[in-house]
């Protein structure tokens, strides 16, 4: 055995161990107290290279693939005015509905109340939910668009890109 650790002894009782007198009459500042090393680092020692994982060689496509892919577009930019056209119609025409209903709801309340002919109220309430129902039923179209593109990828591409 070694006896590397025999002079450790004295400081066992913790008693006996001596006290560090600290001085605090003057701050020490951070260069006092850590000074700075001096590396010698040679220029241009280490080089980089970045690549970007995007920037890869697009990869030739045989004619088989091309073709599907070129019907697959074509597909898709129909299904896409389908979609919208579709969703646009609906959304003027259920916000009509919607527009008129509110319109004369305000009118009716006018008469019972025996108020002069308010009409701006019905109009802003006609215009506010015909905007939202073309807004919600054009969501809905992006919605069915996106599950629409995805069926023709899965269809005709493979979803390999």
């Amino acid at each position: 055995m070694t006896n590397v650790f025999n002079s450790m002894t004295q400081f066992t009782d913790l008693s006996k161990v001596p006290a560090v007198q600290m001085n605090t009459s003057s701050p020490v500042s951070d260069k006092e107290s850590l000074p700075a090393v001096k590396v010698d680092v040679p220029v241009n020692s280490d080089t980089v290279e970045l690549s970007n994982s995007k920037e890869k060689k697009a990869k030739k496509l045989g004619p088989i693939k091309a073709l599907k892919n070129t019907i697959a577009n074509i597909k898709k930019f129909f299904a896409s005015v389908g979609t919208y056209s579709k969703g646009l119609i609906k959304g003027v025409v259920k916000g009509t509905a919607l527009g008129s209903v509110a319109y004369t709801a305000v009118s009716l309340f006018n008469k019972i109340k025996k108020k002069p002919e308010n009409t701006k109220l019905g109009i802003i309430l006609g215009a506010v939910a015909l905007v939202g129902s073309i807004a919600v039923n054009l969501w809905n179209a992006s919605l069915d668009l996106n599950e629409l593109k995805s069926d023709i990828d899965h269809r005709w591409t493979g979803h390999v890109k």
